[in-house]
């Protein structure tokens, strides 16, 4: 067993991969995978460096001290930030990237050599297998690769993918939430944007997006992505089973993403990390010297590109689409996350079209137009609204106070005691009390009502829930069993048709009135009514 199938099983069982997912990944016994995984104490779910390598020597014990038998190098000042480095299992490149920038003036040469020295001889002999090349716009290698990074602060599992192309070697990679089918599908469009055309041939392992199985020597293609490689004019192979390297050029830049890119980095957003991973990749990765061909990636492509496949001028479905319910507030939900549609939009229909992506959703109209978008949120949660999506709402008019005042004393008259003092005890929550004392006239009767308004003026219970609480304890609703309702309730609609509903808006703080000190007798259901408030 080699040494970097050693790191990538630590480095995968670090990250939560199942013992079982990674032996079917690397194509090895799930026996082997339990021999070299570490301890289930140090898996820290963390991009962290490779336990099983030897602890590294101190730059002293390598270098000795500076001293007239032991000449100083360019690399002296930085050897104690070297070594910690290294000890965080950071690639030679990265470090050289980050020490240039604290003054360092030498070469990577002198850096690697003293990185070597450092890290000492860890690696076995690898098994033999055949090296190949292919043509220009042949082959492109595709594949997935989880980690935990930490996202708006909370640690997160992001699936990385990747696809090269394998004569030029330019590599594309992004972090999805999930492999899942259009996830995989809208990969490889943007991909295919990114190499501004499409390879011949596209190898895979045997992911389940990809193939069902097989039955026999016959592959049982996913239809869908049959479909899709049919639409964009690619032919899918397979590898082997246990045979990874025959996509070796795409599982190498794995341990890169890792080491050179996410290790000891946090991201304030997926926005952020999507920033850095362009930025990674045109700037070190795709514009450097690739150790085999010897060629500078991008500079490559640029005559590749030329012979890879047009991309259509039809894109391929490739969201997620489903029908939703509209709630009463004009959210729908979508994944575990609340995203509010534009009440205009939609008409009188309770549910909607939504195509969901990677990123972000898409609401549609009745006729298929796209009325809504939204960014999926760092983690799944919550509500996302956009207020011009209510703007089509128009509130009623607001009734003034004089005039609820008005219908108030016509439809209950001798209580303007009451009014007094509810106005000066509720004060802006006033009309508010009134409205609901006009709306227990309907199971009640205007009579029962006006007696219990006169019952709780009588103890200064100026308010709607001890009116309420004396009617329900000396007029009981209706019996389900008799039909019989409370006495002086009149026959048919009409009691409540002139009851306006109360606005959320309308509330505000309210303080009791400090000039109205005197407390009333007690009374059991003045006590009830002050609970109730």
């Amino acid at each position: 067993m080699d040494s970097d199938t050693i790191d990538e099983i630590v480095r995968l069982c670090k990250i939560g991969m199942g013992k079982r997912a990674i032996a079917r990944k690397l194509g090895i016994n799930v026996k082997t995978i339990r021999k070299y995984a570490p301890p289930a104490d140090d898996q820290d779910l963390g991009c962290t460096a490779n336990t099983q390598s030897p602890a590294p020597a101190t730059p002293a014990s390598i270098c000795g001290p500076v001293s007239p038998g032991n000449k100083a190098t360019k690399l002296t000042p930085y050897l104690d930030d070297i070594a910690a480095k290294v000890k965080l299992g950071l690639t030679g490149t990265r470090i050289l990237r980050e020490i240039s920038e604290e003054g360092y003036t030498g070469g990577l040469t002198i850096l690697t050599d003293h990185i070597r020295r450092l890290r000492g001889k860890t690696k076995e002999r690898r098994k033999t297998f055949r090296r190949f090349e292919t043509g220009l716009a042949q082959e492109a290698q595709v594949d997935w690769s989880p980690y935990r990074v930490e996202i708006a602060g909370r640690m997160q599992r992001v699936e990385c993918f990747a696809m090269i192309l394998c004569n030029s070697r330019k590599l594309f990679i992004r972090f999805y939430r999930d492999e899942k089918l259009p996830t995989l599908l809208t990969a490889h469009v943007e991909a295919f944007g990114s190499f501004h055309g499409i390879s011949r041939i596209i190898v895979y392992d045997n992911m389940t997006t990809v193939t069902l199985g097989r039955q026999g020597k016959e592959i049982l293609w996913n239809q869908k992505f049959l479909d899709f490689a049919k639409h964009y004019m690619f032919q899918p192979y397979l590898c082997r089973v246990r045979d990874p390297n025959r996509k070796g050029k795409v599982e190498n830049p794995f341990i890169h993403v890792e080491r050179d890119l996410l290790l000891g980095r946090t991201f304030a957003s997926w926005e952020e990390l999507e920033r850095e991973t362009t930025k990674w990749l045109a700037e070190v990765v795709n514009c450097r010297v690739h150790g085999t061909t010897r060629q500078i990636p991008e500079e490559a492509w640029l005559v590749e590109r030329d012979f890879l496949t047009a991309l259509p001028d039809i894109p391929f479905p490739v969201y997620r689409e489903e029908i939703r319910p509209v709630y009463d507030d004009g959210l729908i939900s979508v994944d575990g996350t609340r995203y509010s549609v534009p009440v205009n939009g939609i008409g009188n229909a309770g549910t909607v079209t939504v195509r969901v992506h990677p990123h972000h959703i898409e609401v549609l109209s009745q006729q298929g137009q796209i009325v809504a978008t939204h960014k999926k949120p760092e983690w799944p949660g919550g509500a996302i609204i956009n207020q011009d999506h209510y703007a089509a709402i128009k509130r009623a008019p607001r009734e003034r106070m004089g005039e609820i005042e008005r219908r108030f004393l016509v439809r209950f008259p001798g209580t303007d005691e009451f009014l007094l003092g509810l106005k000066r005890r509720m004060k802006t929550l006033a009309h508010l009390h009134l409205r609901e004392l006009f709306r227990l006239v309907g199971p009640y009767g205007e009579e029962s009502v006006k007696e219990a308004i006169a019952r709780a003026g009588e103890y200064r219970n100026y308010n709607s829930y001890a009116v309420k609480r004396i009617l329900h304890d000396r007029f009981p609703l209706i019996s389900p069993d008799t039909g019989e309702g409370p006495p002086g309730v009149p026959a048919g609609p009409g009691l409540i048709a002139d009851v306006d509903v109360g606005d959320f808006a309308d509330y505000g703080q309210y303080s009791r009135d400090e000039e109205d000190k005197e407390k009333p007798a007690e009374d059991p259901e003045e006590d009830t009514a002050k609970e109730e408030e």
